[in-house]
């Protein structure tokens, strides 16, 4: 949360400053006519205009797709989990006592890994290393209770074996973003089209601040937002009340 304090407010700070740097060497090169001055930057500015406004739609479609998907896949991890906690009733009660405790102690490691992942990093990779020194040990118990029994094995195994798949898919989808070149490009972009917006300022003998500061929170927030979108962890936007459905599906498996 501080860091993505400190890169909005940095944004919104330097989009102010680039507008007076332009505005200052509008008057400056221009002098008395600096109306002429500007007459050969319209064709760039519109250009770079422009070209900010394909980038942030870009990134903006592309952050609430993934979050999107996020959301999906949050869901499936817990429906997969609640499908897996069902079939263990197919078991003899000595086997189904013995699986769903491995199986809750599973989707403990899974929770405090998606918990911790940005607050606390070294208790993620615990739980993260933990759940992998489950899984294996979790199927070849399934594949022994089910292995004298066909029915319990073609409807178990396959549930167990969705659990761990999403979990992989689920982590591979965390770490999908937008490639952090194309947000050093849009921070550029924003800034370099708040230096054009400060030449054209430079028309009128007094800037007007309002205009300066709406323009600078306008292109921040718009950045916060796309971060917000690609980083919902790190930002205000929480997959909280999707997350509390698997804690839900632990509940049902019991011990």
């Amino acid at each position: 949360m501080i860091l993505y304090a400190v890169i909005v407010g940095s944004l919104f700070v330097g989009l102010i400053a680039f507008q007076g740097l332009g505005r200052s060497i509008a008057v400056k090169r221009g002098g008395s006519n600096t109306t002429s001055f500007l007459e050969g930057y319209s064709a760039v500015e519109n250009a770079l205009f422009a070209l900010l406004g394909l980038l942030i739609a870009f990134t903006f479609s592309g952050a609430q797709t993934r979050l999107d998907r996020r959301r999906d896949i949050v869901v499936e991890e817990a429906n997969d989990v609640g499908t897996a906690a069902l079939r263990l009733d197919l078991l003899s009660p000595e086997s189904r006592r013995r699986l769903a405790a491995e199986l809750g102690d599973y989707v403990d490691a899974r929770i405090a890994f998606y918990d911790h992942v940005v607050d606390d990093r070294a208790t993620s990779r615990r739980a993260e290393a933990r759940s992998a020194e489950l899984q294996p040990r979790l199927w070849r118990d399934a594949v022994d209770a089910t292995r004298e029994d066909k029915t319990s094995a073609l409807l178990l195994l396959p549930a167990l074996n969705a659990v761990f798949d999403i979990g992989a898919t689920r982590e591979l989808a965390m770490r999908t973003h937008t490639p952090v070149a194309v947000f050093f490009l849009l921070a550029l972009l924003e800034l370099t089209c708040a230096l054009f917006a400060g030449l054209g300022m430079a028309k009128s003998v007094r800037p007007s601040r309002f205009h300066v500061v709406i323009f600078a929170a306008v292109l921040a927030l718009t950045a916060a937002l796309i971060l917000d979108l690609e980083y919902p962890r790190m930002g205000f936007l929480r997959l909280g009340p999707a997350s509390a459905l698997l804690a839900q599906a632990r509940a049902t498996i019991g011990t």
